[in-house]
Order: C-alpha cells, then sequence, then structure tokens
C-alpha cells in the first residue's frame, strides 16, 4: 500500500555499529538500520517508489560514502554522529551537521523533520492546467472525491483494524492506535493533529495520503476527515481578508514554475495547510541558514477570504485542504555572496466562494464537452496517484 506513513523516511546507516540504541527508541518514524552499504542504499533507493523522502542518520565522514548518499534525489538531509572534529562546510550540501552527543543530534533531528514536512507540503502545489493548457484531473481531485466519489461507511473501527494489518510489525506505533481506538472523539478531533500528543492516525497516515491522493487509505479515513472539516470555520476577519504566512525553502525550478504561471493558473496544496500570523515568526523561519544548493528561502504571503475555512490552532491556522488560490505575485530578493538568494516573497489570494464554484463547474461543463461523464472522471481518479511535481 503506497504513502503509509508521513512521507519522510529514517535511515541510519552504521557500518561500525557506533550509533546507541536509545536513537533507535527517541522516535516517533521508525528508523531502518544498515551496516552494509548496497543494501542500505537500495532501500533508500526503493523510497521514491512509496512517494517518501529520507533523512539519513550516519556515523561515517569518509567523503565518498558521503558524496554517494549526497548523489541520491531522495534524500533531504543527511544528519552525522561523530565525536572526530570536522568542518561541516567542507561536507557536501545535503549535511545538516556532525553532532558528538546523541541528545544534540535528535534536536536537530526533529528540527530537521518539520522542515522537511514544510517543504514536502509546499511541493504538494497542484496547478489547474497542464503546461500544454488542458485541464489538470489531479486538481480537482478532492472537489470530485467529496461531491461524487461512493462514500462507503468509513468507522474508527474499520481504520484501527486496517492500521494494525498495515503496522503490524511495529510495536510502539500500535500502542499509538490503540490509544485512538480507546480515547479518540469526534468532538476533540484538532488535538489528534498534534503529532507529539497523538501521531496517529493524521502524522503516521493521513497526511501522505492526502499529498498523493492515496484512495484507499483515505477512504479508511473518511469518517476522521470529514470530523476535521466540520470543526473548520471561516476567519473572523473584520475586513475583507486576513493575511497569514507559510514559510519553506523550494528549488529555484519550482519557483519559476511559480511565477510563469502567475496570475493565469490556479494552484491548491494538498494538504491541509498549517499558516501562521505572526509575520516576525515566519520571517525568522523563512530566512533560517541552509546549506542546500538551488535552493531559496520562500515566504508565502496569503490573502484569505472571509468564507474560507480554517482551524485555529493556537500560533498555527490549519488552512481547509485543496483551497484554491490564485498567485498575485513572485517578489525575489538580491543574491547572496554564495548565489543563494536571500528571501524570495509569493503572494497568494485565496479564490472567494463565487470564484471557487464558477471554476469547478467550468470544469465539469468542458469535460462534459469532451464527452466525459462524472463516472469517466471518477473512473480516471481510480487509476491515477499523482506524481511528485
Amino acid at each position: 500500500m503506497a504513502s503509509k506513513g508521513s512521507g519522510i523516511c529514517l535511515v541510519a546507516f552504521d557500518e561500525q555499529e557506533k550509533l546507541p540504541t536509545s536513537i533507535r527508541n527517541a522516535t516517533i518514524e521508525p528508523i531502518e538500520l544498515f551496516q552494509e552499504l548496497s543494501s542500505c542504499i537500495s532501500f533508500i533507493e526503493q523510497q521514491t517508489k512509496e512517494n517518501k523522502v529520507v533523512i539519513l542518520i550516519t556515523t561515517t565522514i569518509e567523503e565518498n560514502i558521503l558524496q554517494i548518499f549526497e548523489s541520491l534525489t531522495v534524500i533531504e538531509a543527511i544528519l552525522i554522529l561523530s565525536i572526530i572534529n570536522t568542518d561541516v562546510d567542507t561536507l557536501p550540501s545535503k549535511v545538516i551537521g556532525v553532532y558528538s552527543q546523541t541528545e544534540i543530534l535528535l534536536r536537530s533531528l526533529s528540527e530537521t523533520f518539520d522542515i522537511i514536512e514544510q517543504r514536502i507540503n509546499a511541493n504538494s502545489i497542484i496547478f489547474n492546467h497542464h503546461t500544454d493548457g488542458t485541464d489538470n484531473l489531479a486538481f480537482y481531485f478532492y472537489y470530485l472525491w467529496k461531491n461524487y466519489a461512493e462514500n462507503q461507511k468509513s468507522t474508527k473501527q474499520s481504520l484501527v483494524d486496517q492500521a494494525r494489518i498495515i503496522f503490524q510489525s511495529n510495536n510502539q506505533i500500535k500502542s499509538f492506535i490503540q490509544q485512538f481506538e480507546t480515547s479518540y472523539k469526534s468532538n476533540e478531533v484538532f488535538s489528534w493533529l498534534d503529532k507529539q500528543s497523538h501521531p496517529f492516525p493524521y502524522h503516521l497516515l493521513i497526511s501522505n495520503a492526502l499529498r498523493y491522493h492515496n484512495q484507499e487509505l483515505l477512504s479508511l479515513s473518511r469518517f476522521f476527515l470529514d470530523d476535521l472539516t466540520k470543526k473548520m470555520k471561516p476567519l473572523s476577519t473584520g475586513s475583507n481578508y486576513k493575511q497569514v504566512y507559510f514559510t519553506t525553502k523550494l528549488s529555484i525550478n519550482f519557483i519559476d514554475q511559480l511565477e510563469q504561471k502567475l496570475k493565469t493558473d490556479i494552484i491548491a496544496f494538498q494538504c491541509f495547510l498549517p499558516v501562521t500570523l505572526s509575520r516576525t515568526n515566519a520571517l525568522t523561519e523563512a530566512t533560517r541558514p541552509s546549506r542546500r544548493q538551488n535552493m531559496n528561502n520562500v515566504l508565502f504571503k496569503i490573502n484569505i477570504t472571509d468564507n474560507i475555512l480554517c482551524a485555529n490552532l493556537g500560533e498555527i491556522i490549519l488552512i481547509d485542504m485543496a483551497t484554491p488560490f490564485q498567485i498575485a505575485c513572485v517578489t525575489r530578493s538580491a543574491v547572496t555572496t554564495n548565489g543563494q538568494q536571500l528571501l524570495t516573497i509569493i503572494k497568494l489570494i485565496a479564490l472567494n466562494k463565487d470564484d471557487r464554484d464558477q471554476l469547478f463547474e467550468q470544469f465539469i461543463q468542458q469535460q462534459k464537452n469532451l464527452g466525459k461523464t462524472i463516472n469517466d472522471l471518477l473512473q480516471r481518479l481510480h487509476s491515477d496517484i499523482r506524481l511528485v511535481i
């Protein structure tokens, strides 16, 4: 079953068996441990087919091995545990740091995990048109899925039963499943988005299924998604819109794509998008240093109209999944001395209800003009799993 898990795979390469066992017990996600290089590489390459990215923990500082890991596209970050004093700037760009203490490495791992999760949320963006101008069915996935797909009865028990099969070899995750089975209440659904307190089901099962349109997992989780959507409401604005912020780091190529679609296409994040009301906090996060090449700091400034569904989670506002936005402006800052731009600001404007309704109605009508029925589109949805951009 593709897309199970958060979408981030933790892998440890420990040829000399120097990693303490405490590392394996300190993370919510299971860590896949390897002592042999070729089997480690083979497993990492397989994660691309599973729609996952990899954070690698290793005890080696050998240049040739690190360069091999650097060349694997699916690896997003490398953390090294070593007592050997090493200048990180002499190492490949995916190396986040070299740590002499396990506790410091684990703190960095937690921060890195959150940053990469933001990045894969940003990379879930889908345009409403293909490059040739034709409709992109993937963009309309959630509109069709929510409004037309057969809603097979989804229950907490059916999700729990299937999850125990999916994670049958992981006792830690099975304990999270048991906690969900005994404690979940629909009126407390927001508390089950906290991955530290309640990693199952949203973090460990649903989040990546949302990004990659895994209908099997989404159908199992539909009652949870319905509970979540029912608790959302429009932001109290007092004016025409409220501005919120989302920060990440994106490839220059992807930013180019967004700029090319300026004011012509509509985009949607294939997730419930976590944003902040604090411009100061957003700027601090957006300009966090990074050693990655060909990546830019990005600040999304998002104008929310007064009928967009959101959840107020304190410092974080959660915007409803697949909310459509227009790209209003892309502003690139001056280039720094190492060739990395300081900050790219992308302004998005959420479509109001009338524009959203018109967008979806025009899509349905255009498909009918092409001789396609709703059932035809649903059949396509069942056969298509969206690809990584």
